[in-house]
């Protein structure tokens, strides 16, 4: 079965966000499998008229073509818990596929809404479907060890905004809070969790 991938974008007021990075993915997405270009549709024309106000997701489903395109008004899912969870060792996520079955089943597992995922050797990578920044006396850091390098995350590096450094299990509680960011969840609107109410 042909392998699937997804890129999700935000468009905030019609306006599509960070494109040139997502076109950047997907480029390199292809290439590494071999795959042939793709260019990004308008997706500011092709957005539904009752999408271009506020925070619309753009879902696209990709192979050897565009399979799929989607739009809908994004409402951040409510997070009350989060839990450390251990990833498979031999696991990776480096391209932003439909096949999220570990990560999900990590999820559920976790009995949490969502979880903080680290590798074999104790170092933090990122939760099911986002990339981390941690929060220590003012300044941000995101683990120098993500399953997926988001769009969002590389922006903010790109901007100096956050820093990049090794996280391990060991050295958590260094850090006060940890959010979660994402294409649709900017640094400004990340959810925020005290490390010490992480569940263990």
């Amino acid at each position: 079965m042909e392998q699937l991938f997804i890129e999700s974008i935000a468009l905030r007021e019609g306006v599509v966000q960070l494109k040139d990075l997502h076109q950047e993915r997907i480029d390199r997405t292809l290439r590494d499998h071999a795959l042939p270009a793709l260019q990004l549709p308008d997706l500011e024309v092709l957005c539904p008229i009752d999408c271009r106000q506020g925070l619309t997701k753009c879902r696209i489903i990709y192979g050897d073509k565009i399979e799929h395109i989607s739009f809908e008004k994004y409402k951040q899912r409510p997070l009350k818990h989060i839990a450390l969870a251990a990833l498979p060792s031999d696991y990776s996520y480096r391209y932003k596929s439909t096949n999220r079955s570990v990560l999900e089943g990590l999820r559920r597992e976790s009995g949490a809404d969502e979880v903080i995922l680290f590798n074999s050797k104790g170092h933090l990578t990122d939760s099911s479907y986002t990339n981390l920044i941690f929060l220590q006396e003012g300044s941000c850091y995101t683990p120098s060890t993500p399953l997926l390098e988001g769009v969002q995350r590389h922006y903010l590096l790109e901007k100096n905004r956050i820093e990049e450094r090794e996280i391990t299990l060991q050295g958590l509680n260094e850090y006060d809070y940890i959010g979660l960011i994402n294409a649709m969840m900017p640094l400004e609107e990340m959810p925020l969790f005290a490390v010490k109410d992480l569940l263990r």
